[in-house]
């Protein structure tokens, strides 16, 4: 894996951002290479530490590259994640559950057209690309400088690094979801070290890493469970610890399926990946099933306590207003079914030359359109957890029709 952490160096050591403010402090730009001064700017680690606004900027430019659902920008220089741009298209239109008609994105065309190999990868969720190895290293370097930030209470930077640890862990299952095993990064790189060997983890080890960050910031008390309605405007987006244990009910279902934890390996087994457990856990393993069970009962059972989330119900038994219901879920930002959402600050001038949401889903076009599909639809179980049937739909509701 030696070409793979070289790669990895690459990312980390490359890309300068720039954050725009919200505040009536200065914008300050941000990027790995502030470690000295970033350019076209004057920012150091010590001009960014040494404030308390600068540092939650800081955090916010690593909220601003999570992976997002929908294209929403094109991006040539690296600054964005690959994956945000329409031409190459969502990963997700590779499962069972959404379409992509926009014919001109690499999903489609090597998807649709039925030449997916298995080297994917690559190409829709790039190694290097994703920015996913900038923001782990960002969430470190606030992290090993928090204690040193004036003007910031305990109470604040206990937070902070809560939801820099939370970071980490979806950047990393992103990336693991696609690569499986992963190097494991346990500090920041200041460009001086003697060498970046960093061997590739197995898949038992990076699950562990991942729910090792997100067991610390659920344990730490630096997350809020929910937040109330007068703070979204705010804190929207921000990590919570209900976002916390439900990535962590997520990490552990994907670990313990057939992917990754079974009697044979997915490839057969005799590939060095495999015989090096780096894409599989080398057999079945019951405990991991046993694991996602818990979690998901820790998560219910602070739910019951807590309260703060629950699903939109229909106003009437009505198919309009079911649909209804199901909207409201995803754009209210105060939705209580939202358990964490992730956020893009793009704009749209609702016109033909604003190269954003408008002008890529007109129907001729199609960029950002992901519909759900049938086996979408129908995954979803009833109430007490047995598996949805078309028949008994009919049988309980008069107003549904099946063809």
């Amino acid at each position: 894996m030696k070409l793979q952490n070289k790669w990895f160096i690459g990312a980390m050591m490359g890309a300068v951002i720039s954050l725009v403010s919200t505040s009536c402090v200065d914008e300050i730009k941000f990027g790995n290479s502030f470690l000295d001064k970033a350019p076209g700017g004057n920012a150091t680690i010590d001009t960014v530490f040494n404030s308390a606004e600068y540092t939650r900027q800081f955090l916010n430019t690593c909220y601003s590259r999570q992976y997002y659902g929908l294209p929403y920008n094109t991006d040539s220089n690296g600054n964005i994640p690959d994956s945000s741009s329409p031409y190459l298209g969502k990963k997700d239109a590779l499962t069972d559950c959404w379409s992509l008609y926009f014919s001109d994105a690499t999903v489609y065309q090597q998807y649709y057209l039925g030449s997916l190999n298995a080297n994917y990868g690559t190409r829709y969720f790039p190694y290097t690309r994703e920015m996913v190895w900038e923001v782990v290293r960002w969430c470190w370097l606030l992290m090993e400088n928090i204690d040193r930030v004036p003007g910031m209470d305990s109470t604040e930077k206990t937070q902070l690094v809560a939801e820099a640890k939370c970071l980490i862990a979806a950047r990393y299952f992103d990336m693991f979801r696609h690569y499986g095993g992963l190097p494991l990064l346990y500090a920041s790189f200041t460009g001086t070290e003697s060498g970046y060997e960093i061997p590739r983890a197995t898949v038992e080890e990076t699950v562990n890493y991942m729910i090792k960050m997100l067991d610390d910031a659920i344990n730490s008390g630096g997350l809020v469970w929910a937040y109330a309605d007068a703070d979204l405007a705010s804190k929207a987006g921000h990590w919570t610890k209900a976002g916390a244990m439900a990535l962590k009910c997520k990490i552990w279902q994907f670990a313990a399926s057939p992917l990754f934890n079974d009697v044979n390996g997915y490839a057969g087994g005799n590939s060095e990946a495999e015989q090096q457990r780096l894409v599989w856990y080398g057999g079945y393993h019951a405990e991991l099933w046993d694991n996602c069970l818990k979690a998901c009962e820790a998560f219910f059972k602070e739910l019951e306590s807590q309260g703060g989330y629950s699903l939109n119900k229909a106003s009437e038994e009505t198919p309009e207003q079911y649909r209804q219901a199901y909207r409201m879920g995803y754009i209210r930002q105060n939705s209580k079914e939202v358990l964490h959402s992730v956020r893009t600050n793009m704009s749209d001038a609702f016109n033909s030359s604003s190269y954003m949401w408008h002008s890529w889903a007109v129907p001729s076009l199609c960029r950002t359109e992901y519909p759900p599909t049938q086996e979408y639809v129908e995954m979803f179980p009833w109430a007490d957890g047995t598996p949805f049937d078309w028949k008994r739909r009919k049988q309980k509701v008069s107003w549904m029709k099946c063809s």
